[in-house]
């Protein structure tokens, strides 16, 4: 059965999701009597789909107190990641988190400790930390907790590499091993064929399947496994042809949002091959105002600094009549640069607009 449970969010209750910076790993859990919980699993199930990656964690934390304890649990979330749902477990119950004002949060919360309810409260502690109060755990007790994230990961041209950070100087001072289970599950899926998949921080475990050719699936999992480096996963896809896909969602009671993708295939060679070019400078009476014929001359000057040595160019100046500085194209080569940078140099506005 689900229940909601507090979720404040800030000032205002329609702040639901928050942009952080990667500080520490996954989540850690403190007891009030400041001991940290075991992990017993940690679970990571994610979803990149053309660019974005939805990743939902799941983590099961041991009281090895042999006592009932109110908990502290804290996460991050990469940067540019926006957190879109938290669950927690109590008693088998699943809970969903709801977003409230952070004041009535922790009345709400208050009171239903103090009735023995089972409470939690989720709140925004700085600009890059999030912290959940958890209460009761009991002795020798576990606690479940999901937290879902969305973010937009980068590609290098046919390389796109997806990060779910675990190593942090926190974890330098606690045990950053699971006692169970870990595992991280990644399903991919693009619109070009995936070609490949790796992984540079686990090699040797990772394991890929490939369900179709733009569907892959990479895994990683261990028993008792260390949690002390980030995991990297990496794939590649074969180059297609030149052409634009769309991508759009459009949610209930929502203007919606699109991604534009644009893709250069390989029939798009280098144009290795000049181009002819034509300077047309303005000398007419207008130009003497705010020196714009200084401007200009030294913008057309820029220009042709910039040709390449396969380029062809003239320049001209133009008013009730026009002037070429060779009457002809010529090769861009260093003494005609310097002829028609001489050329500009030498023109002065004249006669009416």
């Amino acid at each position: 059965m689900r229940q909601r449970f507090t979720f404040a969010a800030g000032a205002l209750a329609a702040v639901v999701c928050f942009f952080l910076s990667p500080a520490r790993g996954a989540g850690l859990m403190v007891s009030d009597t400041g001991n940290l919980l075991d992990i017993e699993q940690h679970d990571v199930r994610v979803t990149i789909n053309n660019g974005i990656a939805v990743t939902r964690v799941t983590q099961v934390f041991r009281n090895a107190e042999p006592q009932t304890v109110e908990a502290l649990y804290t996460f991050p979330v990469p940067a540019n990641a926006s957190v879109a749902g938290f669950t927690m477990w109590i008693n088998g119950r699943e809970m969903i988190g709801e977003a409230v004002e952070k004041r009535a949060a922790r009345e709400i919360y208050a009171h239903a400790k103090s009735e023995n309810h089972s409470p939690g409260i989720l709140e925004q502690s700085d600009y890059r930390t999030f912290e959940l109060r958890i209460f009761p755990i009991p002795a020798n007790g576990t606690q479940k907790i999901q937290v879902t994230y969305y973010q937009e990961i980068d590609g290098d041209g046919q390389w796109t590499t997806y990060v779910y950070p675990l190593a942090s100087n926190a974890r330098q001072i606690v045990n950053s091993r699971v006692s169970k289970s870990f595992s991280l599950t990644a399903d991919i899926k693009s619109m070009s064929t995936i070609a490949e998949v790796r992984s540079a921080s686990h090699p040797a475990t990772m394991q890929s399947t490939r369900f179709a050719p733009t569907y892959a699936r990479a895994t990683i999992s261990a028993a008792s496994a260390s949690l002390d480096r980030d995991v990297v996963l990496t794939f590649r896809t074969e180059n297609t042809e030149t052409g634009a896909r769309l991508l759009a969602s459009t949610p209930a009671g929502s203007d919606g949002f699109f991604c534009l993708m644009l893709n250069a295939g390989p029939e798009l060679q280098p144009a290795d091959v000049g181009m002819d070019y034509v300077f047309l400078l303005d000398i007419s009476g207008s130009m003497r105002d705010d020196d714009k014929i200084g401007q200009s001359r030294g913008t057309l000057g820029a220009l042709v600094e910039m040709l390449g040595k396969s380029d062809r160019f003239d320049v001209m100046a133009f008013n009730t009549d026009s002037t070429a500085a060779f009457g002809q194209l010529n090769d861009a080569d260093d003494s005609h640069k310097a002829a028609a940078a001489e050329f500009l140099n030498s023109r002065r506005a004249r006669g009416g607009t």
